[in-house]
């Protein structure tokens, strides 16, 4: 994420008190913390009955005679020709993309129709209060700000990571259903973090950006795979080694307030929540995902 212009503020860092910081905290921490918590909690149930239902259907449908003419039918579907033109040409490039590709270019889409929204002057009063989060912004602004950039480098450098990685990730490591579920809830826990530092240091700038998201990918990945990445033509290096340096570089820039304008609290929460989430919530969550649907009314359908 990154972190615009500071607002004013009635305090200085000098005259701050730990009393004060936690009342702040306080006050502009327990509304974000439930939101989080709630798009957290619908993402991986919205998820888990998405998966469950596609997975029942390609059971259902394996070796049937109705499974097969499906097939047939969508076959001929997709590569049916119809009058040439510049949507149906998209539409076409679209369909024979992999899961994965579709996911990373609806994410590059979204970011990318949020930013022209910023280049249009009359526009910026409403996109800083619905696309910026501040510790008083309101609390869906942990979401929206996710698919919000403002500076072209800034969203150049976090689309290409997201073309970069998220194809892999989706096509051969979480599926769509279950990245989605992560990417969302790691946006929303990177400015969740981000806020409570910020609200507990008195800091009050404006944050926007992926790249919190992208982090608690990174910090995924880099547990989940033995991948090793160059680094400004240096390297390879093993992918656990540059996220572990990354988190290090982040935490001293924020002990030391050597900022450079970005938003190290949102990708030290992020980098930490993929972590947490590869070693412990996955395997309490999502990997128990069928028992715990089949609680709900969910039954009749084993197979994972």
């Amino acid at each position: 994420m990154l972190r615009l212009g500071k607002q004013k503020c009635c305090f200085s860092y000098r005259s701050l008190s730990f009393f004060h910081g936690h009342q702040r905290f306080y006050k502009s921490s327990f509304g974000p913390l439930f939101f989080a918590g709630g798009v957290a909690g619908v993402s991986f149930l919205v998820a888990s009955i998405l998966d469950y239902e596609k997975r029942k259907k390609m059971y259902e449908n394996r070796g049937s005679i109705r499974g097969i003419f499906n097939n047939l039918k969508s076959s001929f579907n997709t590569s049916r020709s119809s009058t040439p033109s510049i949507l149906q040409d998209v539409k076409d490039v679209f369909n024979r993309m992999t899961a994965g590709d579709k996911t990373a270019w609806t994410i590059i889409v979204a970011n990318t129709a949020v930013f022209l929204l910023w280049q249009f002057p009359s526009m910026q009063s409403t996109m800083l209060k619905h696309f910026t989060s501040t510790i008083n912004s309101p609390s869906y602004t942990l979401l929206t700000s996710v698919f919000s950039h403002n500076a072209p480098i800034h969203l150049f450098f976090n689309m290409m990571a997201v073309h970069s990685f998220v194809p892999m990730l989706v096509d051969q490591v979480m599926g769509v259903e279950q990245f989605a579920a992560m990417y969302l809830t790691s946006g929303v826990v990177s400015a969740l973090g981000s806020r409570i530092v910020r609200a507990m240091i008195g800091y009050n700038t404006y944050s926007l950006g992926a790249s919190g998201a992208l982090f608690g990918l990174l910090g995924f990945l880099s547990h989940s795979s033995t991948m090793q990445v160059s680094v400004f033509f240096f390297g390879p290096f093993p992918l656990s080694n540059v996220f572990w340096a990354s988190m290090a570089f982040d935490a001293f820039s924020l002990v030391f307030r050597n900022s450079l304008g970005w938003d190290h609290a949102a990708h030290l929460a992020g980098g930490m929540f993929g972590v947490l989430y590869f070693r412990v919530l996955k395997p309490m969550v999502w990997d128990r995902r069928m028992e715990m649907l089949e609680k709900i009314g969910y039954k009749g359908y084993k197979n994972k």
